[in-house]
């Protein structure tokens, strides 16, 4: 629908009026082939320059807003008009202010012209469009919300021909009278401002516009609105009416006519300030906003929404509030607490299998890992040299016992004793090879598993006596080393039983006894630990030692709140030593 010359015109005028620094505006509408005509432009004698044709042009191309710096310095600003969500046309301003403040603020004027666009070229309940867009001026023009509070009950008692004329403000905490027409000053705290106030609330309750007269059935408007009814018996008026101004489905203010004479509802500019009702809604909230500032308007939004959230009826609120509860519960009730550390299993039992003497290493026959039992033969050193000797002293040992005999015969004494005691020294020596040649089988001394490294690639290397060769552990017989932070080892003592999950065996879960608290600490990952010692109750086939898990020990009782927040607690107490 093309737009009527007369209305497109008042609100292009209206529009660069309302926005502070605006030196000119062009309004272009999309025709019925799509293609942009201009329907206004302000002031009448503007002539469209390059750079405002080129911001037209990309806000119809992309149908989104766009900002232009001119050569001049100038803020070239377009935005896009929908009517009844269809795309409609453009509006371009050229703005001599270049702060953000400035831009915002037109960018939110614009935004509320294009809905009261809508109301002044399609709203067929508007007889006089003049006066309206008069009522809006005086609103949008005037610089703070007092001095627009005040013009605007002014311009609406003359425009209705009412008595008095009153604006109440809508927040939280109920209505506040702001404005009364013709009057500068007023005292809130009088009776006919207090009735005021009292019939605005009214009408506020009941959510919808109010009108009595002298001509309604008053008994029946006692009861159902008894706040204007005591107001029109105490100011002897023929007619009070309370309107609602709504953005949206919020109330933001009520105002409240008074008239000398009775008028329907529906006739003259009755009906013309019913039908934009909403539009000045819009301007006063507008001017509300603008007055809190942006940090008051940011809290109140984060309210609004909490509110929404969390308000009478709203199912969040109520979950919310059976889960706070359901957790200050479970906080109290107590459970078991259970200190958490790494654990390593160890044997109890180790045994060291060394060389036991110098010599080379001639046959390995065991491996890490390996399963052992008693006086099995581990290892072999080189017997070749011993046993060399040991045949070289079974020689002699002959010839000496050949040598005492022959003495003995022939009855030589002296040399019979000689040869005696050579027999007793060769015996002697080999009897020391013959332990010897038993040493250099290296047995295990007890039934385990080997968990030494794999000396197999060793063999014909060269041993010292002393020197390690295995390592075993007894089976089945297994401790658990638990390395508990600093924090927490004060909770710790004998006797406190535990369990351990193993993670190469994350099904089963092992019970421990602690034994032994080491005092002394271990700095692991930046963090001090001090090592715990525990028992295994029970130690399947199936454990081996170095194996490494989570250990937890049951220290006692507390309240889960305690139990959950302790450390960052602990945390705070220390850090601001609190």
């Amino acid at each position: 629908m093309p737009a009527p010359n007369t209305a497109s015109k008042l609100w292009l005028r209206l529009q660069c009026q309302m926005i502070n620094g605006v030196a000119q505006g062009v309004l272009v509408q999309a025709d019925s082939a799509g293609k942009p005509l201009m329907v206004a432009k302000w002031p009448q004698e503007l002539t469209l320059a390059e750079p405002m044709a080129d911001v037209t042009k990309r806000v119809f191309a992309k149908q989104a807003m766009q900002m232009l710096r001119d050569t001049d310095g100038t803020i070239l600003l377009g935005h896009p008009l929908e009517i009844n969500k269809v795309f409609w046309g453009v509006v371009v301003v050229r703005m001599s202010h270049r702060d953000a403040t400035a831009v915002t603020a037109a960018i939110k004027l614009l935004k509320w012209g294009e809905t009261w666009l809508q109301y002044t070229l399609y709203k067929q309940d508007v007889p006089n469009l003049e006066p309206v867009i008069a009522i809006l001026n005086k609103v949008a023009d005037e610089p703070s919300l007092a001095e627009a509070a005040i013009s605007l009950v002014n311009y609406v008692a003359s425009f209705v021909a009412a008595e008095r004329v009153c604006l109440g403000l809508v927040s939280q905490q109920g209505v506040a009278l702001q404005a009364v027409s013709f009057s500068a000053h007023f005292d809130r705290r009088t009776p006919v401002m207090l009735g005021i106030a009292a019939a605005m609330e009214e009408c506020v309750a009941a959510n919808q516009n109010i009108f009595i007269d002298t001509t309604s059935e008053l008994e029946q408007a006692a009861s159902a609105c008894p706040a204007h009814y005591r107001l029109i018996q105490s100011n002897s008026q023929r007619a009070l009416r309370s309107v609602l101004l709504k953005n949206g489905e919020r109330v933001v203010a009520v105002m409240l006519i008074e008239h000398s004479a009775s008028q329907a509802l529906g006739e003259g500019p009755v009906a013309s300030l019913m039908a934009i009702a909403p539009l000045i809604a819009q301007a006063i909230d507008f001017k509300i906003a603008a007055a809190k500032g942006v940090s008051k308007q940011l809290a109140e939004r984060a309210r609004g929404r909490l509110a929404k959230w969390i308000g009478p009826g709203s199912w969040l609120a109520k979950t919310l509030v059976v889960s706070a509860l359901m957790f200050v519960v479970v906080m109290l009730l107590p459970g078991q607490y259970r200190v958490t550390g790494e654990a390593v299993l160890q044997g109890t039992q180790k045994h060291l299998v060394v060389a036991s003497q110098d010599g080379y290493l001639a046959k390995v026959n065991v491996r890490p890992g390996d399963q052992v039992l008693v006086d099995d033969v581990l290892a072999q050193l080189d017997d070749d040299d011993l046993r060399l000797q040991r045949r070289k002293l079974i020689s002699e040992l002959q010839q000496h016992r050949h040598t005492y005999n022959n003495a003995l015969a022939n009855s030589e004494r002296a040399q019979a004793t000689i040869a005696s005691a050579l027999v007793d020294q060769a015996t002697i020596q080999l009897e020391l090879i013959e332990q010897q040649l038993k040493r250099t089988l290296l047995r295990s001394p007890i039934e385990g598993v080997v968990v030494s490294e794999d000396v197999s690639q060793s063999v014909g290397a060269p041993v010292s006596q002393g020197e390690r060769l295995f390592e075993i552990v007894a089976n089945q017989q297994y401790r658990v080393l638990l390395y508990i932070d600093e924090r927490d080892i004060a909770y710790i003592k004998k006797q406190q039983r535990g369990h351990v999950v193993l993670t190469s065996l994350p099904g089963e879960v092992f019970e421990f006894d602690v034994l032994k608290i080491t005092p002394l600490n271990e700095v692991r990952e930046g963090r001090n630990y001090f090592r715990v010692e525990a028992q295994l109750l029970a130690a399947p086939a199936t454990l081996r030692p170095g194996m490494t898990g989570n250990g937890k020990i049951a220290v006692g009782e507390f309240k889960r709140g305690w139990i959950w927040f302790h450390n960052a607690v602990d945390w705070f107490r220390v850090r601001f030593w609190w």
